[in-house]
């Protein structure tokens, strides 16, 4: 399990959270309904793990020759095995979404909340496969995916 932990760079986990939770406090003027809390925080840690590990999946040609200790190209976690925890993260993502409206503890629709959660997952893919190599173009997907994640507060 700590391999896991490791693929998804686990300890950074609570920047994503702060991001999101930064746009509950913006939205509602401190005024938080508790009960969005932990699910906030959830949707944000799934959807940065997906997004940490997916950067790894893509790179690890690539990291073969320049981090030949991280999970993948040291083979302690196969590819397909990531795919798998990778494509769970984020159905329970899109889970922690779906959890909103049926707690109702946040204004807007499920369809926003599902657009602005398809767009985040869509900059990470545009990042991780090809965004990051463009030269001043990686730091604006990167920006926009810390941006959706606020906007999950909202």
């Amino acid at each position: 399990m700590f391999s896991y932990l490791r693929l998804v760079r686990f300890p950074l986990v609570l920047t994503a959270v702060a991001d999101s939770f930064a746009g509950v406090v913006v939205a509602t003027g401190g005024a938080v309904d508790l009960r969005l809390l932990p699910v906030l925080a959830f949707i944000s840690a799934t959807l940065y793990c997906f997004g940490m590990g997916s950067n790894d999946l893509a790179d690890r040609e690539r990291d073969r020759e320049i981090h030949p200790d991280r999970v993948l190209p040291s083979g302690v976690i196969s590819v397909t095995s990531a795919s798998v925890f990778l494509f769970i993260l984020l159905l329970l993502s899109a889970g922690g979404v779906y959890a909103l409206s049926w707690l109702g503890v946040q204004e807007g629709s499920l369809g926003t909340r599902f657009g602005v959660w398809g767009a985040i997952v869509g900059l990470i893919f545009l990042y991780n496969y090809g965004g990051k190599k463009l030269q001043g173009v990686g730091p604006l997907f990167m920006g926009l995916v810390r941006g959706g994640n606020f906007l999950l507060g909202v």
